[in-house]
């Protein structure tokens, strides 16, 4: 099914199920093992002893003064300077510490997620990539969202999937439904307001959940012509393609854009980010852009601002173009309609106007493509691209448009 960028129509369907349930462990446990208790004689990594003499406190006095900056606590105000030392600070930064150290599967990690306040985020404390890159291990780790089945009449019983409620019920809308789940439960800005939760259980069999706040990460929705999945910013640029760790939530593989995985699903050349912004009451996703990658043909990923017109336009002109080479377009597209793949790029050049058109020729130029699915590879020049599309009357005006965004 291809699936448009911006918005996605889903069918109706009554769950069994809330969209308001917890699914998150209960107490001081998690899926996988139990917290450990740990020792109170263990002395708190921040926490040492002064032997010096006077008032002064160059150990301590850093911890306090930072416990009370970050908690906006003026000097003087809210608990002692005592309390800080030995009560407040070891719980407050030993925490910290475990969660930009350890691997998401060890105890303290666990134990550090566990005692953690729900309604604080972890996201602003985790100081580097890797710290960030754990951080969604563990949420993958115990969330489910994989567990749905794609296809109707298939169920997932292997592993932690076995006693899952949910194991047999697909989503309405496939991939679309295994992201939006996904981005839903786990945003942390933009966070869909009661009646578009209850909307997405009701239509589209997306439960969200009670997600403590602890949870919440900068997650979007990642969308490519025909898929679904998501992007989480975990370097400081989300302009940057790179700074992106992408998720695919029907099996919870993790992966950079410079991975295999990576070019395979962006095999057209173009890459939406952004967030579900709602979802209405005619069972639409209302996704709103923030970021667009788009393939040049050297093979470079550039950030790419489009409007909406331009973004529909060269993702149809880009899929029409390698249509041969994916064999359910190419069934669905040309053989049962009878066509031939000439008609098709004929009736893109119809439906795109002739400014879109002019835009995409920097961007399909210089590409590769295949008349048939077993026919040899040629390079589409401007010639090409103008006799494909039938648009012979904007020669001059791609020769132009090339000309312009040539290094």
């Amino acid at each position: 099914m291809k699936l448009l960028p911006h918005t996605m129509t889903t069918t109706t369907h009554n769950p069994t199920a809330t969209a308001h349930r917890p699914f998150f462990p209960a107490g001081a446990t998690t899926r996988f093992f139990t917290v450990p208790k740990v020792s109170s004689t263990t002395a708190p990594p921040l926490v040492q002893r002064y032997a010096g003499q006077g008032s002064e406190d160059p150990i301590h006095q850093p911890i306090i003064d930072r416990y009370r900056r970050e908690l906006g606590l003026a000097p003087g105000e809210g608990p002692s300077d005592a309390q800080i030392k030995y009560q407040l600070a070891p719980a407050y930064f030993g925490p910290v510490q475990t969660l930009n150290r350890d691997r998401h599967d060890t105890p303290a990690y666990t134990a550090a997620m566990a005692g953690w306040p729900d309604d604080r985020q972890v996201w602003p404390v985790l100081a580097s990539r890797s710290a960030r890159e754990e951080f969604i291990r563990y949420i993958v780790n115990f969330d489910l969202t994989h567990c749905r089945p794609y296809a109707e009449g298939t169920q997932q019983t292997a592993g932690v999937c076995q006693n899952f409620a949910q194991n047999a019920e697909t989503f309405s809308n496939a991939c679309q439904g295994y992201a939006s789940q996904m981005y839903a439960r786990y945003t942390a800005t933009g966070r869909l307001p009661q009646e578009d939760v209850e909307r997405l259980a009701q239509f589209a069999r997306v439960y969200v959940g009670l997600v403590p706040a602890k949870f919440h990460m900068p997650i979007f929705m990642a969308t490519v012509p025909g898929h679904a999945f998501n992007a989480i910013v975990v370097g400081d640029d989300e302009r940057n393609l790179s700074d992106y760790l992408f998720l695919e939530p029907q099996n919870d593989q993790l992966f950079t854009s410079s991975s295999a995985t990576f070019r395979a699903y962006v095999s057209e050349g173009i890459l939406t980010i952004g967030r579900l912004a709602a979802f209405n009451a005619q069972g639409q996703f209302i996704q709103q852009t923030t970021q667009t990658f788009v393939q040049e043909p050297s093979g470079a990923f550039i950030n790419q601002p489009l409007t909406l017109a331009q973004q529909i336009a060269l993702s149809r002109l880009l899929s029409a173009f390698a249509i041969a080479d994916d064999a359910a377009a190419w069934q669905a597209t040309i053989v049962t309609a009878g066509i031939t793949f000439e008609d098709h790029l004929r009736r893109e050049g119809q439906i795109n106007s002739a400014d879109n058109i002019v835009f995409a020729a920097r961007f399909i130029v210089g590409r590769t493509f295949r008349r048939a699915p077993q026919a040899a590879t040629e390079t589409i020049t401007a010639q090409i691209y103008t006799e494909l599309l039938d648009r012979a009357d904007l020669d001059a005006q791609i020769q132009a448009a090339l000309t312009a965004a040539a290094p």
